[in-house]
């Protein structure tokens, strides 16, 4: 099974329309999950990843709302870089 590590800016990518002139994040970000979940890999998420999120303006729930469609691919991985 091949796992991804998807920082924060993909998921704000994926979350918010963040777009820039020939380089559309959004639909990539959208795109790279759609392609993961398609062919069985795992997504992992880190704590650190959970706590930029919510410094972004995130609540919790909206969190839980985003990953809960993934739920089935995502492996959570405590303290990844510290």
């Amino acid at each position: 099974m091949i796992r991804y590590y998807l920082d924060t800016s993909i998921w704000l990518d994926s979350l918010e329309e963040r777009d820039e002139p020939g380089f559309p994040k959004t639909s990539l970000a959208h795109e790279l999950v759609k392609y993961i979940v398609k062919n069985g890999h795992a997504i992992l998420i880190s704590d650190l990843v959970l706590e930029e999120l919510n410094n972004s303006g995130y609540h919790e729930w909206d969190v839980d709302l985003l990953f809960y469609s993934l739920r089935e691919v995502l492996k959570f991985i405590p303290e990844f870089l510290n």
